[in-house]
């Protein structure tokens, strides 16, 4: 595999964490999040970063 690329487990498994964090920002208080989001919205990487960052409860 070359540099910079996955495979297609690791990006299921890594777009299915964005959907969940997504999902659950939608019925809570998320505004730092969205504000987080937002400022990075040119950035893809930083857009991965800010949902690495983020700790779920109670999955």
């Amino acid at each position: 595999m070359a540099r910079g690329e996955m495979n297609s487990a690791k990006a299921q498994k890594g777009f299915e964490r964005v959907l969940t964090i997504a999902i659950a920002a939608l019925s809570e208080r998320s505004q730092s999040f969205e504000d987080a989001l937002q400022q990075n919205r040119k950035n893809p990487e930083s857009l991965i970063a800010q949902f690495n960052r983020v700790k779920l409860k109670d999955m």
